[in-house]
This record gives C-alpha cells, sequence and structure tokens, in this order.
C-alpha cells in the first residue's frame, strides 16, 4: 500500500473511495440529513452496504487509471504537437477532472461517467493528426463555454461560495465533449451549446445577478484573445457591427463565421 501513484500512495486511494462510499450512502441521497437521529437512521440503513459500494467502485477506479495512462502516451505523439490549441484544451480537460482528491470530492454519479469522458479525449486524441481543422471547429462551441465557467467558479470561490447550478454546468460541458468527439458513447441527456447557454441564462447568470451581456462580452473577448486570424479578424469587424444582444445571437454570429 505504499506504492505511489499520480494520485497518492495507494492507501490515500483506498481511503478516497470509502470516503466516496460514505458519501454517496449518507449525504448524497434524499430527504437531507438534518439532525443526529437522521443520520443514526441512515446509518443503520446502509451499514451493511459500504463494503459493497466500495467494490464496485474499485474497478471503476482502475479502469479510469487504465486510459489516463493511454492519454499520456497518446499526448507523446509527434504528430500532434503542432495541434496547440486542442492540447491546451485537452490539457485543461484533464486538470479539471483530475483535482486533488478527485475521487473522494466528485460525486459518484459523475465518478462513473469518467471512463466516457476519458474514452472521448482517447478518441479525439488519435483522430487529431488527420482531423486538427475539424478538432479546432469543434473546440470553437466549447472554448467559451469553459471559460465562462472557469471566471465564474473563480468569481464564487473567492466570494467563499457554492452554486450547485455551476457544478451542474461543469459536468454539461464533459458531456458536450463526448456529443462533439466521441457520439457513439453517448450522453446521459441532449446536451447541446444553445442549450448549456440558456441553462446559464437561468440558473446561473440570474442567481449571480449578473446583467444579460456579462456572459457575451466574456465570450467575446476570450474568442478574440484565441483565434487571432484571417477569419478571426472578419468575425470581430461582424461583432463590431452586428452588436448581438443576447448570447443566442452571439452563438449564431459566431457559427456563420468560419474561425480557426
Amino acid at each position: 500500500f505504499k506504492k505511489t501513484t499520480d494520485f497518492g500512495t495507494m492507501q490515500e486511494i483506498v481511503d478516497q473511495i470509502a470516503y466516496s462510499a460514505i458519501m454517496a450512502l449518507l449525504l448524497f441521497q434524499q430527504p437531507v440529513i438534518r439532525n443526529q437521529t437522521d443520520f443514526d437512521i441512515r446509518l443503520i440503513k446502509h451499514q451493511g452496504n459500504f463494503l459493497l459500494l466500495i467494490q464496485k467502485i474499485m474497478p471503476i477506479y482502475f479502469e479510469i487509471i487504465e486510459y489516463y495512462v493511454e492519454i499520456k502516451n497518446l499526448l507523446k505523439n509527434k504528430k500532434i504537437m503542432d495541434s496547440k490549441i486542442s492540447l491546451d484544451d485537452i490539457a485543461k480537460q484533464m486538470n479539471n477532472l483530475f483535482y486533488p482528491n478527485f475521487i473522494a470530492l466528485t460525486p459518484l454519479n459523475w465518478f462513473v461517467r469518467y471512463a466516457t469522458y476519458l474514452k472521448a479525449i482517447v478518441k479525439r486524441l488519435n483522430n487529431l493528426p488527420l482531423l486538427k481543422n475539424k478538432d479546432e471547429a469543434e473546440l470553437k462551441q466549447i472554448y467559451p463555454l469553459v471559460q465562462a465557467y472557469e471566471v465564474m467558479n473563480k468569481q464564487l470561490a473567492d466570494k467563499k461560495m457554492v452554486s450547485p447550478y455551476l457544478n451542474e454546468f461543469k459536468w454539461m460541458i464533459e458531456e458536450f465533449r463526448v456529443s462533439l468527439y466521441a457520439q457513439e458513447l453517448k450522453t446521459i441527456y441532449p446536451v447541446s451549446q444553445k442549450r448549456m447557454i440558456s441553462y446559464w441564462q437561468q440558473h446561473i447568470q440570474v442567481n449571480n445577478q449578473q446583467k444579460g451581456a456579462t456572459l457575451i462580452e466574456l465570450m467575446m473577448a476570450l474568442f478574440i484573445l484565441t483565434f487571432i486570424t484571417v477569419s478571426g479578424m472578419k468575425l470581430i469587424f461582424n461583432l463590431m457591427h452586428s452588436q448581438p444582444k443576447t448570447t443566442i445571437d452571439l452563438v449564431e454570429l459566431i457559427s456563420d463565421n468560419d474561425v480557426g
């Protein structure tokens, strides 16, 4: 148990898996535990299920590690080294998935989706040498959503606040990646850029008392910084003259411009 992996010693990993099982059985179930009596009742109800759940989580973890190692090896492929934008995005995605104590802190319903997300990355990396332009075109749909999430997440963290809606948005991004890069793996619910923007406007922008233009301005700035090309300059020109009033308008305008 002293062997060290990228995610700690085996003992630390087992401890995280045990913690994940406890959280899943005791805290992430309805109704919400409100007092010691509720906790004791829940504990008695599930005391025989802890070991069974741990035994189910262990093979999930080992499958995740297999894909994690495969991805690390694929990233060494010299044929993809000129795909910097795509590789930067994959690196950011991996960092968001494999954060400190991710086994313990990721809700189990999302942890079981990790293998699917990693399979999609494997397929994306295998296709990248031949489909670089297609990859970057699809990334155009993801990029502003990821950046919007990261900015809002930092703002809330600075205020020591959390948002269940923003957390859900994070996993929507992962499902959206699957729909773009490995459709055959299937998502757990319908997801698209427009659906995600609508979700953002209804649940995140409103709850954080942001004006409607905030996300639009963020998306515009990030696209300008990331895609400074001839077509990118065309998009900037069109944005200056069209002045989209909603996020949906902006998305439609971006879709009409081949930025990349």
